[in-house]
């Protein structure tokens, strides 16, 4: 099991948190500060949901896309490895 360090916990408090969270709440373990720190974390939890909602994702597996393709025919975007398998289910499904 790996232990963490009072050091380690400060350090990425303050990389989620920002330095001066992470200062208030080192001096102090009252729940002023705990609420301080959670209030931040929140914070940062909407920036993140709101920069993944900014972030264009495949119609497929709505991941990221890692190379994407577009249909010549209908303009949706795909990422390569989600147009391959359709395109290969599709040929299979309407093979004579």
């Amino acid at each position: 099991m790996m232990s963490t360090t009072a050091d380690e916990l400060a350090a990425a408090l303050a990389a989620v948190t920002g330095p001066a969270v992470a200062a208030a709440t080192s001096s102090s373990g009252s729940a002023a500060a705990d609420a301080l720190v959670l209030q931040a974390l929140k914070e940062r939890i909407r920036e993140q949901d709101q920069l993944l909602q900014k972030t264009p994702r495949c119609l497929v597996c709505l991941s990221s896309y890692d190379v994407p393709l577009v249909s010549i025919q209908c303009w949706h975007v795909h990422c390569e490895r989600c147009w391959l398998q359709v395109t290969g289910l599709e040929h299979m499904y309407f093979k004579n």
